[in-house]
């Protein structure tokens, strides 16, 4: 356990943020003394690493935050002001409306205000997320409440996404709508005003209890009980509150299956998912849910709802697994729909990523590209009818001619590469003299072709000895235009 830290409030400090480096605490402004922020690390490298900042006397505090690296300050003037934890002001953020409240997540810090005043007794409430690595607003979203609620507790889960919980009990997860890159990471390079807050559980709704939210991870929220009138846990010497846990069960319709609840819960996670390697696995572990539904919607002879799930399936090979699957339950009409639904993945997952250029001889060259894609498309579909005809046959999956194209594909890529790797390094010429020593053939080959430093290849001592066969050579290769050439 780690032991408490102790200090002298000299300031009248009335509020406080608690981070992983320290803690930051701010009063408020008096007749003879402004505003003034102290940050305190809990442990340092160096001496003097304590600093206080005071703020205008027309500043007054509202919010404080502590991140990674750095203190935000949010004031009555709509600004945040951003501190490095080393006392540095390193940036400002002018907020479009009042103050509502902040979290901070490693080098990333949301921010709510009001975006108008409120309508119909349910708020108006905007999003900021600011990037302090970068020093941009990266995203600017609305923020979604229930009729009639207001904004109760706002922070991110252990995977950096957004989630917020109204005074009705719902919470809400933040699905941007830039999809993850390929190799993780998000697209950052402008503001993003697009996302969607999706619903993931709701909190019981116990008049006797007030549940006071400490945090979330990506599959429950945590929260304290709190009993009736009381909006904070009591905090008394030698007593620790207990903390209570929910898991994530959207707010469906009563007739849908636990399956599907945990499927649409699953598919969000991975939209929020972004690094590359935690995608995959997400996908397998999606991917194994829908194949579990999709025979069971076999079973009861729901083939559409079994399609519809199988549309969502992204591997080939579950998508195989589907097959014999629908094979097996003598089901030929589902196996024809699904050969085709794994030939249109082949296809996609073949077609080149489309890159801006502006040389008119490169986008003449992207459109033969995009020709040659379409033909194979086409073939592909052509031959999906053959193989479905053979499956049902067999009641076995063979590999269909996308599998082909594809191995065809990258066969031919590997000949273009090989091509270009030989192609580009010219070998030696065949040295028919045993006498003659070079300390770099390719460097020699490329020097006769110019006819220029004959002697940088040669050892000094070489050239001295060797004045006869090998000297009338080299002459013979250096010799000008119009010169009389001798065999030797």
């Amino acid at each position: 356990k780690s032991q408490p830290k102790r200090m002298k409030d000299h300031f009248g400090f009335t509020r406080a943020a608690l981070g992983e480096s320290g803690a930051v605490f701010s009063s408020e402004v008096d007749e003879s003394v402004p505003a003034t922020v102290f940050y305190r690390p809990f442990e340092t490298w160096t001496s003097n690493s304590e600093w206080r900042i005071q703020l205008d006397y027309s500043e007054q505090v509202l919010g404080l935050t502590l991140g990674s690296g750095f203190v935000s300050v949010a004031t009555d003037q709509h600004l945040i002001r951003i501190i490095t934890t080393g006392g540095v002001q390193s940036g400002m953020v002018s907020l479009p409306g009042p103050y509502v409240c902040s979290s901070a997540y490693q080098d990333k810090l949301a921010i709510s205000y009001h975006r108008a005043a409120p309508f119909a007794q349910s708020q108006s409430l905007g999003l900021l997320i600011y990037d302090f690595s970068l020093n941009v607003v990266t995203h600017q979203v609305e923020l979604s409440l229930s009729p009639k609620s207001e904004l109760h507790w706002l922070g991110w889960d252990e995977d950096g996404t957004i989630v917020t919980v109204d005074s009705i009990g719902v919470v809400r997860s933040l699905v941007y709508a830039s999809q993850p890159q390929l190799g993780g990471g998000r697209l950052e390079s402008q503001v993003q005003s697009c996302g969607m807050w999706v619903p993931l559980t709701t909190l019981p709704n116990d008049a006797d209890l007030f549940h006071w939210v400490v945090g979330c991870t990506k599959d429950q929220i945590v929260f304290v009980e709190c009993t009736a009138g009381d909006k904070y846990p009591i905090l008394m010497a030698f007593y620790t509150p207990a903390l209570c846990s929910l898991p994530y069960t959207a707010p469906l319709l009563p007739q849908t299956s636990d399956g599907e609840n945990k499927l649409f819960v699953d598919r969000i996670h991975l939209q929020t998912t972004y690094d590359a390697g935690e995608q995959v696995r997400k996908q397998q572990q999606l991917d194994k849910s829908l194949l579990r539904l999709f025979h069971s919607s076999c079973n009861d002879d729901k083939l559409q709802r079994a399609l519809d799930f199988a549309q969502l399936l992204k591997f080939p090979k579950a998508i195989d697994i589907a097959i014999q699957v629908a094979n097996s339950a003598n089901i030929s009409s589902l196996a024809e729909h699904l050969a085709e639904l794994k030939a249109a993945i082949l296809v996609n997952a073949a077609a080149p990523l489309p890159e801006p250029t502006k040389s008119p001889k490169r986008k003449s060259q992207r459109k033969q590209v995009v020709n040659t894609v379409k033909e194979e498309a086409n073939s592909i579909d052509e031959s999906s009818e053959e193989d479905s005809e053979l499956n049902e046959k067999e009641n076995q999956p063979t590999p269909s001619a996308s599998g082909q194209g594809d191995a065809n594909l990258k066969d031919f890529s590997k000949e273009l590469k090989q091509h270009a790797s030989v192609s580009s390094i010219q070998e030696p010429p065949k040295q028919k003299l045993h006498n003659e020593r070079v300390i770099n053939p390719f460097q020699k080959s490329n020097s006769m072709e110019k006819g220029k430093a004959k002697g940088l290849f040669f050892l000094n001592d070489i050239i001295k000895e060797e004045k006869g066969l090998v000297g009338n050579k080299r002459k013979f290769q250096s010799s000008p235009k119009g010169a009389k050439r001798t065999k030797l």
